[in-house]
């Protein structure tokens, strides 16, 4: 069985856990001698900062880029054209149904169409039947206008939320999922929001199966030296996560006299004004912008701090608080999306309502003021990612929902 996985940008820095379930896939497959391979496709070229650090460096090497060529991109619609007239008209017929309204959006929905016919030809000549897709954004446009192209193809998808549930009309969510094979959601929390949005015929096509990190990688850090706390943040300098907040929260906490450092690891449009804000609140000298780190620089910067904070105002399952809660550092979250599936408060981690600095300051100056009664909190936490969001069982469970939609057969003699 030959599949391909398929995203608008892959490899990509902040979808780091994309690259790790396609290996802990692969690593399943080939220690139980099951016949599936897996290509990977991205619609866009990869920056040179997507593809820091080894795994993700290999994977850009090895992938199809739908945008790399243009004389490629049009020679295919050219092709395809005069091989299958009807298909081509079918798929940009297709692509207008499912546009948002306005120029721009029927504009870019015949450019979906055209990736999808050069993708559907690519998929064609490798016998590549299913096609696998990462969030349901422009990507899974292309991929559900590649199934149109070439009728022999399908695809799966899978949701992680937030964006997908911003504006569910816009990118036609229920016209995405009910047309996959199957949906692997990353949380309860997640399938539940499909589910109202979808038709209860499609209900039992929904499967959960949640993003997961390596806890025989991820160990936990060396012993912490006294003084400040010192607090983490890894993700993009972006409005969703609530980045000012966090600097509002911390402000109030140096002017209760607590003694802190943050270390703010990513890069964003948001860099420039938090900085600002930085210098006008008085704690730029506590704060270091360390800027993107490939994942095998990521474990030095879980290893220099004491907790990790998820400031956002909506998440989905932040693969951070997983490689934190491994590292037995303590997850400091708003209680947004699945982070309540993922910390159980008190006992594994500590969450906040999303949207108020004071709350937020309240559970950090609850870890910098009991170092030592949080150790069952670390272990806890570890404990949870070794049980429940353990890379192994995730390429077990990916290959399983492949071989039950798409080979009853071989599910059945591996049942």
């Amino acid at each position: 069985m030959k599949i391909a996985y398929l995203n608008t940008q892959y490899p990509k820095l902040s979808h780091t856990f994309i690259e790790r379930e396609i290996r802990a896939i692969r690593e399943h497959v080939a220690a139980h001698s099951i016949d599936l391979t897996i290509d990977t496709f991205s619609v866009r070229i990869p920056s040179r900062e997507d593809t820091l650090g080894e795994h993700h460096a290999k994977e850009a090497a090895n992938t199809f880029c739908l945008l790399a060529s243009k004389p490629r991109l049009l020679l295919a619609q050219l092709a395809h054209a005069i091989t299958h007239p009807i298909r081509t008209l079918r798929t940009h017929a297709r692509a207008q149904s499912i546009s948002a309204d306005g120029l721009a959006a029927r504009l870019r929905s015949v450019t979906y169409a055209c990736e999808a016919i050069l993708l559907a030809r690519e998929l064609a000549r490798r016998s590549i039947c299913h096609l696998h897709v990462h969030m349901a954004n422009n990507g899974a446009a292309v991929a559900l206008l590649a199934c149109v192209a070439e009728p022999s193809i399908d695809f799966s998808m899978t949701i992680h939320g937030s964006a997908e549930f911003f504006d569910v009309h816009r990118i036609n969510l229920k016209a995405k999922c009910e047309s996959a094979r199957f949906v692997r959601a990353i949380s309860n929390f997640c399938r539940a929001q499909i589910m109202a949005w979808t038709s209860p015929s499609v209900w039992d096509r929904f499967h959960i199966a949640h993003c997961a990190v390596d806890p025989q990688v991820l160990t936990p850090a060396p012993p912490r030296h006294p003084g400040p706390i010192r607090l983490l943040t890894v993700g993009r300098l972006e409005p969703i996560k609530g980045y000012p907040m966090l600097l509002d929260a911390l402000a109030m906490l140096k002017a209760q006299g607590l003694d802190w450092r943050l270390e703010m690891v990513g890069s964003g449009q948001m860099e420039r004004s938090l900085k600002d804000q930085a210098a006008r609140l008085g704690l730029a000298d506590r704060i270091t912008f360390t800027g993107p780190l490939g994942q095998d620089d990521i474990p030095a910067a879980y290893d220099r701090n004491d907790a990790l904070i998820v400031s956002s105002f909506m998440e989905g399952v932040p693969v951070v608080l997983m490689e934190a809660m491994a590292k037995e550092l303590i997850p400091i979250s708003t209680a947004v999306g699945g982070v309540p599936e993922l910390i159980v408060p008190g006992v594994s981690g500590l969450v906040c309502p999303p949207g108020s600095p004071e709350d937020l300051a309240r559970i950090i100056r609850t870890v910098a003021e009991s170092p030592d009664t949080l150790q069952s909190m670390r272990r806890a936490a570890r404990q949870t990612i070794i049980d429940e969001y353990n890379i192994a069982n995730l390429g077990r469970q990916m290959t399983d929902l492949f071989l039950k939609h798409l080979d009853p057969h071989h599910a059945e003699t591996r049942t």
